[in-house]
């Protein structure tokens, strides 16, 4: 018995064949981790602290938060904010922010557009930093700076 005719029609089977569909997945799975990979390092995206320890101006025009203290929180005049009262948003920015005695952060917000409807329940959303999904995701993993 001959064992050289299948290995030899094998080795024409793949000579014949250019792997032109395989090499083209390839560079196109490249090329979409390389996306990927550019995403997680150089996008930002929005950290916000969430406080529901909101006092509302009556005329709905200004509101003070206060935000537990955190070792990563930098409060400064010009962030932006989104005060939600009910079911509407009102976007907002820091006036002033100071140190309570407690610890606590007061920030003083006012609101861009429109006054605040006055519904319960309110929280304030602050904007503190724009970092890399890269960094956020090693953050949750507990390697790098909190």
């Amino acid at each position: 018995m001959n064992q050289g005719i299948p290995f030899a029609r094998t080795i024409r089977a793949l000579d014949a064949h250019d792997f032109r569909g395989s090499k083209l997945g390839l560079l196109l799975a490249a090329v979409v981790l390389a996306c990927w990979l550019w995403w997680a390092l150089a996008a930002r995206v929005p950290r916000y602290e969430l406080s529901t320890n909101v006092q509302l101006d009556p005329a709905g025009h200004s509101a003070v938060a206060y935000f537990r203290p955190h070792a990563g929180i930098s409060i400064r005049a010009g962030q932006t904010a989104i005060i939600r009262a009910g079911n509407s948003a009102v976007d907002a920015t820091v006036k002033s922010a100071t140190t309570m005695n407690d610890g606590q952060i007061r920030a003083d917000l006012q609101v861009s557009q429109r006054a605040i409807p006055l519904a319960a329940p309110v929280a304030v959303e602050l904007e503190i930093e724009r970092i890399s999904p890269a960094t956020l995701a090693l953050r949750a993993a507990g390697i790098g700076n909190p």
